[in-house]
């Protein structure tokens, strides 16, 4: 089967990683973490990974530093 699952996107198409600073799967917009899931990626995920997917939630301040 290719990258894409009926469930998502593999871990490994998507360069599924550790993280790194703030750019995490925990603030991402597809992270779900009620069922440690994700909206786009298969299979249980971890709020300090991070893959090629990432997007940002949207804060209601400006980050400073």
């Amino acid at each position: 089967m290719g990258a894409e699952r009926a469930a998502g996107l593999e871990k490994a198409a998507v360069n599924y990683r550790p993280a790194r600073k703030e750019r995490r799967c925990g603030t991402c917009v597809s992270f779900r973490p009620e069922g440690m899931a994700c909206a786009l990626v298969a299979g249980e995920i971890h709020p300090a990974m991070v893959c090629d997917r990432w997007v940002p939630l949207k804060r209601s301040h400006p980050v400073r530093g």
